[in-house]
């Protein structure tokens, strides 16, 4: 079953044309219509959309949140560790910007989140050495 009438033949019939494009005689300059912006007009343009006084967010204080995660799931010791010391470091560079620079809310999670993961994380361990050392003298006598 078609979904035309079968006297329907579109070649009889013009294809449309809006009456904006009919009055229009040339095209208003020689670029397409969609040409890709040059270095200096990208910056130009990205310039008007970004304050440069807005404050900054501390990467080292994002990294030392990932790594908090990150660590109490795939690396225990170590990323806490590393994501202590992103964190302090992310804290200092925040406290000598004045302003310029913010995380520190960021950066006090990753620190308390990973000194917690990893007293955690050492507490478990002292617990098994124990745990097996009991084992063994229970089986020595």
């Amino acid at each position: 079953m078609s979904s035309r009438p079968p006297e329907y033949n579109p070649s009889q019939y013009p294809p449309y044309v809006p009456p904006e494009a009919s009055q229009a005689s040339a095209p208003l300059s020689d670029a397409p219509p969609f040409a890709p912006l040059s270095p200096e007009q990208a910056k130009a343009a990205f310039a008007e959309l970004v304050d440069p006084f807005a404050p900054v967010v501390s990467a080292q204080a994002i990294f030392s949140v990932i790594f908090a995660i990150v660590g109490a799931t795939l690396l225990p010791i170590f990323a806490q560790v590393i994501s202590i010391t992103l964190g302090a470091r992310a804290l200092r560079r925040i406290k000598a910007s004045d302003g310029s620079i913010i995380g520190r809310r960021l950066a006090w999670f990753g620190i308390i989140f990973s000194a917690l993961c990893l007293f955690g994380y050492l507490a478990l361990i002292t617990l098994i050495i124990y745990g097996v050392l009991s084992l063994g003298a229970l089986g020595a006598s």
